[in-house]
């Protein structure tokens, strides 16, 4: 996956397009969010998505990352795909 600043800002385009067709605000937090999926190869889970975004959005809850990651996982929006880490299943099943 090319993580140059280029391609992703060119995923994001489309994103925020996507965003608004099917009625999706873009808020500060959701694209904070899908700027993480876009370029970090590695897929992080929403821990690691929480961590890397909560310096710069104190207000940001864990559980509004699972939410959104929800959110773009579900159809119509097509943002993410699902792709469950261990902590994550673990989480969601104790809930």
């Amino acid at each position: 996956m090319d993580t140059s600043r280029t391609a992703i800002e060119s995923r994001l385009a489309p994103s925020a397009s996507r965003c608004g067709e099917v009625g999706l605000a873009l808020t500060p937090q959701r694209l904070a969010i899908y700027q993480i999926l876009a370029s970090d190869a590695a897929h992080p889970g929403a821990e690691d998505i929480y961590r890397r975004i909560k310096p710069d959005l104190p207000s940001l809850s864990l559980g509004t990352v699972y939410r959104t990651l929800d959110l773009f996982r579900a159809a119509p929006t097509g943002l993410a795909r699902p792709r469950l880490q261990r902590s994550d299943a673990l989480r969601r099943q104790s809930r």
